[in-house]
């Protein structure tokens, strides 16, 4: 009817510019929209700049880090060490000598050195227990049998002679039967200081076992 289209026209009369602000409104949404996506675009290129450079700065810093550290131990650690092996194999004595080094190398050469110490003094005891006689400390039968080899080829040499004197005590398995071998060894200890005092320096006298002597 008439007054029906009359009110569809009014309608679509009112609708029209309520349409046009609605699209208006899109088209101004969507400009905003491609905005803010330029704007993160480039956002997003500077960060992952930065990044970029931040790790690229990070690894130059690894490197100098690795380097100066490298030169540090070359200079205060490899060097010193090789040094110091060079003085152990050309020097009997271990020592840090006209060295620059550290704190901490200095603590270490010294504990080394001390070792090295301790360890002669225990290769001295050692060879002079494998050579001397413990309870009257004069040399034993090895020792005699290595200078009376040392006599034989001086003499072969020079063709000087020598003497070769063996002593054996008399009953002194009585002393240590009656008396007791303590008193047996303290017999034997005065015996070897007499001994010791009637021969020369040139002279070894030797305790070869139980009672019995080499000059």
């Amino acid at each position: 009817s008439i007054s029906e289209q009359k009110t569809i026209d009014v309608f679509v009369k009112n609708l029209r510019p309520i349409l046009v602000n609605v699209w208006d409104g899109i088209k101004q949404l969507e400009d905003e929209l491609k905005t803010l996506s330029v704007i993160e675009n480039n956002g997003l290129l500077k960060v992952q700049d930065n990044i970029a450079l931040i790790l690229f700065i990070g690894l130059i810093l690894v490197l100098v880090f690795l380097l100066v550290n490298y030169i540090a131990i070359n200079k205060w650690v490899f060097n010193p060490l090789l040094t110091l092996s060079g003085n152990m194999r050309s020097k009997e004595n271990f020592t840090s000598d006209n060295i620059a080094l550290s704190s901490e190398m200095n603590v270490l050469v010294s504990a080394i050195g001390e070792r090295c110490s301790k360890n002669k003094d225990r290769e001295r005891q050692l060879e002079y227990q494998v050579h001397h006689d413990p309870l009257t400390n004069l040399p034993n039968r090895a020792m005699l049998k290595h200078n009376l080899q040392e006599a034989i080829n001086s003499s072969d040499k020079t063709g000087q002679c020598f003497s070769l004197l063996m002593i054996d005590l008399d009953r002194f398995k009585d002393i240590n039967d009656t008396l007791g071998h303590h008193v047996g060894d303290n017999v034997l200890c005065e015996i070897s200081e007499r001994f010791s005092k009637k021969i020369t320096d040139q002279d070894v006298i030797a305790r070869l076992g139980g009672d019995e002597f080499a000059v």
